[in-house]
């Protein structure tokens, strides 16, 4: 088998508009914010993996890398995988979202810096490319302590409340860690040396330690990375895990550099206590499967009212303006993304892809939205000779994809109709849809 890795350096410069909020533009960038490409091949078949930190990606930016990755490797569009690493952080790449408000006279993506994106994932796939190495492949876990908590906490009388990334509450700090997955699984590829050409380390917890909008910052996933390359070497990649109701929160008591770090530090540690027991796969070729599964839209509004009510917020913000006053709301993107789409899907019925890539034996399946972790814990448990390692944010279209049982719990974020775009349904549809392949990949 074959790797090889590319990064580009993907920050906005000062000034540009940053996260899902209309009126943050730029301050500083306290972090790079990269672009990772991993290029795997052997003589049968070749896949690209590519991770931005961004918030989250979209169809039309995914199609986008894709026809650019394919036009710097030859690799088709069908076998590269792009996925976020979820930061807050970072800007809001959704240029189907700017085109809609464009036509309202507001912006929130800087058409420079997205071609900047573009041109940086065409000179990260060359870099992977130009370095392709031979490799053979192991794997490691380690548990990472006191980072990751579930936010959906439940009170006494039974109902919902989200546990933040930050400013939590007492009450809601000393509430029980919740389900969580602690394992950090690592993929290692070396070269006949022995040495580290790079690595894939995985975790589940959403990427908001940080989490200043006006501000670009790789999070704690972005320093685990680095920290886990300084004492290794090679290209580390952050594959983000089901982090739909996971957060930080419980753990972030100090400042948001000082939590972010020490965050990031239990992680590698994880990663790289578990390096020397590390593990030679006993296949070392690649194989791909994957399709597209049926999921259904739950937006509620029709088109005339959400162009009304797109039209009543870019009022208001213009008004704010006027009066020399902040406009502090995300309203715009939640409707702009309904928009964009019933647009494209009128019956609501939207195609969801979903990936399995077999390193050796191990089953990495990627998984469209905002997935919750128990999705990635009930593929665990039907397959656990092999263990998958799920990832989510891929495609975000869908948002937050609950499970079927969180709809029907009172209170909570991730099931309301803002940022929620999924019925009732669609995780357990792709949690069948991904172990199908899974069994495919496998025989």
């Amino acid at each position: 088998m074959e790797v090889g890795f590319g990064t580009a350096d993907i920050t906005p410069e000062k000034g540009e508009p940053t996260s899902l909020f209309i009126e943050h533009p730029l301050e500083e960038a306290v972090t790079p914010l990269l672009l990772k490409v991993c290029y795997l091949r052997d003589e049968e078949q070749a896949t690209v993996i590519v991770t931005l930190d961004t918030t989250s990606l979209y169809t039309q930016v995914i199609e986008d890398l894709c026809r650019t990755i394919a036009g710097a490797t030859g690799i088709p569009h069908s076998c590269i995988i792009v996925q976020s690493t979820h930061t807050h952080s970072s800007p809001f790449l959704h240029p189907a979202a700017q085109e809609v408000l464009g036509r309202r006279g507001v912006r929130f993506l800087s058409s420079t810096y997205y071609a900047r994106v573009l041109q940086g994932a065409e000179e990260a796939a060359r870099e992977a490319l130009r370095t392709l190495s031979i490799v053979d492949v192991f794997y490691s876990s380690g548990m990472a302590k006191q980072v990751a908590s579930n936010r959906r906490v439940r009170l006494a009388d039974g109902s919902i409340e989200v546990r933040w990334s930050r400013g939590v509450s007492d009450e809601l700090r000393s509430s029980p860690e919740g389900i969580i997955d602690p394992v950090v699984s690592c993929i290692w590829f070396k070269n006949s040396l022995g040495q580290i050409m790079g690595s894939l380390i995985h975790y589940a917890c959403h990427a908001t330690t940080y989490n200043n909008y006006l501000k670009a910052h790789w999070d704690f996933p972005g320093y685990a990375a680095s920290e886990v390359e300084h004492q290794l070497g090679g290209t580390c990649m952050f594959l983000q895990g089901c982090a739909g109701n996971i957060s930080p929160g419980k753990y972030t008591v100090g400042e948001p550099q000082e939590d972010c770090l020490r965050m990031a530090h239990e992680i590698a540690i994880a990663a790289l206590d578990s390096y020397p027991t590390a593990q030679r796969l006993g296949v070392q070729s690649l194989s791909l499967v994957s399709g597209e599964v049926s999921t259904t839209l739950r937006i509620l509004p029709n088109i005339d009212e959400l162009n009304r009510l797109l039209d009543q917020e870019v009022a208001k913000y213009q008004e704010a303006l006027s009066a020399g006053k902040s406009f502090d709301n995300n309203d715009f993107m939640s409707i702009a993304a309904r928009l964009v789409l019933l647009e494209r899907y009128p019956d609501k019925n939207m195609p969801s892809k979903v990936f399995v890539l077999g390193v050796g034996e191990l089953p990495l399946v990627f998984l469209p939205g905002e997935i919750f972790i128990e999705t990635s814990l009930q593929l665990q448990f039907e397959f656990p000779d092999t263990r998958p390692i799920v990832m989510a944010y891929t495609d975000a279209s869908l948002e937050y994809v609950p499970i079927a049982s969180a709809f029907a719990e009172q209170g909570g974020y991730e099931t309301s109709e803002d940022w929620c775009f999924s019925v009732p349904g669609n995780a357990e549809v792709l949690t069948a849809y991904a172990a199908e392949l899974i069994r495919k990949g496998m025989s």
